[in-house]
């Protein structure tokens, strides 16, 4: 598996860049290298998982095929995707950062793209909630705001799975699997915020 970067070297090399040093070396961590025209570059760089957390066409009709081709070994025409086959995967937390030309190519050759509507559903559904509370003026208690979050994702990762997947490959399991991996981080803060009312907020 490739290496990522550690958040403390990635937050010494944005300091020394603001502060106008060099970057400080270490022989330990992986090097961070800037890359001011990074879309131009983007599909050229191998990744295990391709996350697009920042900006919108990030992969678009000039270098989608590039990047299908630097992902995945021997590209070929999948007719339907399911979960033996996928090739490679790109989650979408920035909104809209595939067009639409470069969705369907990703599609074709086997490419699971967790789309921004699934991928950061769970913050956008907290901040309806939140919305809602300040129209209405109802606060939620800590197991309404759990409840409807758990429910609606449970929705949400259903609706996922049999949408990119034949149903019988949606099985109880992976369902189980990525409902509990998209709803840890709002577990764990209603636990550590304890049994009170509070404004649900992503």
């Amino acid at each position: 598996m490739r290496k990522g970067v550690p958040t403390p070297t990635l937050s010494d090399f944005y300091q020394s860049r603001k502060e106008g040093k060099e970057g400080k070396e270490d022989t330990e961590q992986p090097k961070i290298t800037f890359q001011p025209r990074a879309t131009e570059v983007f599909s050229t760089m191998q990744y295990d998982v391709t996350v697009l957390a920042a900006l919108e066409n990030v992969l678009t009709k000039k270098n989608v095929k590039g990047f299908i081709e630097t992902q995945v070994l021997n590209a070929e025409i999948v007719k339907d995707l399911t979960p033996a086959n996928v090739k490679h995967t790109v989650i979408c937390l920035a909104n809209g950062p595939i067009n639409q030309f470069a969705m369907e190519e990703l599609k074709t050759h086997g490419i699971l793209v967790v789309e921004d509507i699934y991928a950061s559903a769970g913050g956008v559904y907290s901040s309806l909630l939140e919305a809602e509370e300040n129209r209405t003026g109802v606060t939620l208690t800590v197991e309404e705001g759990y409840e409807r979050i758990r429910e609606k994702m449970k929705s949400i990762t259903l609706t996922f799975l049999k949408s990119t997947f034949n149903k019988k490959d949606a099985d109880t399991k992976k369902i189980k699997s990525l409902r509990a991996e998209l709803t840890k981080s709002r577990l764990d803060y209603f636990k550590k915020i304890g049994n009170r009312k509070v404004s649900v907020s992503s």
